[in-house]
């Protein structure tokens, strides 16, 4: 057709005819690369969704396995010693108040896939984009609690060579060694000193990590319920997967006696279409306001029962240390 216009001197029609062409070629080629970036693109936000199904479950494995209930007894069991309630027949007894002032908190963090996932910031679907702040914040707080664990891990060492330079008994097991202990840890001012010491820095630690589960499952559960297909009843399950127990809720009117003398933290979800509001009863932050439907945690300190008040009056509950929190 391009000879036939050219051998009739229709040169006018020809280059609208190439110019056609042209735009039609470069129009398919276009369109050929758009679909290549869009598949490129789906296939990418797919592996960073992955990752963060993957970061879900990692998260989920390690609010399982958290020693938060073992730590807070020992928290709880050198104060009890610090306040002069031990006597040598209670160190008889239980074997784990013999070592309490080398046995201090310690909780291993797995995370692998918080660092891929903050690398693939840029890449993570818009409807993810959320959780980023969130798990960066939640990677603040485990590198303090890092830090503080190793600052203990060298406060403990530092002990351990002391005691033994100036205690031959102190690394023994038999029963004569173990009397000078339970003495020396009763009586002796230098244990009562350092322990005390290592008692303020458990508790904040102890704080700090408690935060961290309550950050964890609450990241979990978001990326699951932004997942297709994952309601409440999936979100109940989840949580109780992850060895967490549900709050009982009970009448307003009952009082509160504190338990731990440490900051503890509790995921919740607002099951209701009210903003709630909650106020800690030794908060210098003023009440914190919870929306409808959303997911979250919130702490406490040595508070037996947690209240959330809307325009229809007083919601309650009865918390323990590894519970959450289903607002109906």
């Amino acid at each position: 057709m391009r000879q036939n216009l050219i051998s009739q001197g229709r040169t006018g029609k020809f280059m609208k005819y190439a110019v056609g062409e042209i735009i039609l070629i470069t129009l398919g080629v276009m369109i050929a690369v758009q679909i290549n970036n869009w598949n490129q693109k789906r296939v990418i936000e797919n592996e960073a969704i992955v990752t963060l199904n993957n970061l879900a479950d990692n998260l989920q494995e390690e609010v399982f396995y958290n020693g938060l209930e073992n730590a807070a007894e020992r928290v709880l069991l050198t104060d009890s010693l610090l306040n002069n309630q031990l006597t040598v027949s209670d160190f008889r007894r239980d074997q784990r108040l013999s070592d309490l002032l080398s046995n201090y908190f310690r909780s291993e963090v797995m995370e692998e896939n918080i660092e891929t996932i903050l690398i693939q910031e840029s890449i993570v679907p818009k409807k993810y984009r959320s959780l980023i702040t969130w798990i960066k914040n939640h990677k603040l707080y485990m590198d303090n609690y890092t830090r503080i664990r190793n600052g203990i891990s060298e406060q403990v060492r530092r002990n351990e060579i002391i005691m033994e330079d100036n205690f031959p008994w102190y690394s023994l097991d038999d029963s004569l060694s173990n009397e000078h202990k339970y003495q020396f840890y009763l009586k002796n001012p230098y244990f009562r000193n350092r322990l005390m010491n290592l008692q303020k820095v458990n508790k904040r630690l102890i704080s700090i990590y408690s935060i961290s589960i309550s950050q964890k499952a609450d990241i979990a559960g978001e990326i699951k319920l932004l997942n297709e297909n994952f309601g409440l009843d999936e979100l109940i399950i989840f949580f109780n997967e992850m060895r967490l127990t549900r709050a009982e809720m009970i009448d307003c009117s009952a009082g509160d006696e504190g338990v731990y003398p440490f900051l503890l933290s509790h995921l919740f979800y607002n099951n209701t279409m009210d903003t709630l509001t909650y106020t800690p009863k030794q908060s210098s932050g003023g009440s914190v306001k919870i929306l409808p439907k959303q997911l979250g945690f919130i702490t406490r300190t040595d508070e037996e029962y947690i209240q959330f008040f809307s325009d229809n009056g007083c919601i309650n509950f009865k918390v323990e240390l590894n519970d959450y929190i289903i607002i109906e």
